[in-house]
């Protein structure tokens, strides 16, 4: 009894011609998967790296909100040392229009983390307190 796979099934035109056929439709796909619907290339927007650098720092300081509510002290740590390294870049690369968002924006996330470190420290005050007097009891 021999197996089916080498049992010879039709003729050898038949397989190349369906191997071809599958070739075909894979490099189709490869080719339209670069392509939109329309058929032709997407054109790319660049955007000025003055516009670019002031985007992250706006996305570091939504990172660093995040942070915040996630009371993720080292994440906030860090967001702030890459916000302020993102501020000197746009401070260098930018004109005094751009300067004065940043330095407004800057100031605002200051104070934002200046606020939350102030409640932060009160909760610590208030529950240590509350600790001290179920202690003394």
């Amino acid at each position: 009894m021999t197996s089916r796979f080498f049992a010879k099934s039709g003729s050898e035109s038949e397989d190349e011609t369906d191997f071809e056929e599958g070739i075909q439709k894979v490099e189709e796909n490869d080719i339209n998967q670069y392509l939109d619907k329309e058929g032709i290339d997407t054109k790319r927007v660049t955007k000025p790296t003055k516009n670019k650098r002031f985007e992250k720092m706006t996305n570091t300081v939504e990172l660093r909100k995040n942070a915040m509510e996630m009371n993720d002290w080292v994440s906030i740590q860090e967001k702030f040392d890459l916000f302020n390294k993102q501020f000197e870049k746009v401070m260098t690369t930018t004109k005094a229009v751009k300067t004065v968002k940043a330095q407004t924006l800057y100031i605002k996330t200051l104070e934002m983390l200046q606020d939350f470190v102030t409640e932060e420290a009160l909760d610590n005050n208030n529950n240590q307190e509350t600790k001290e007097e179920e202690d003394e009891h």
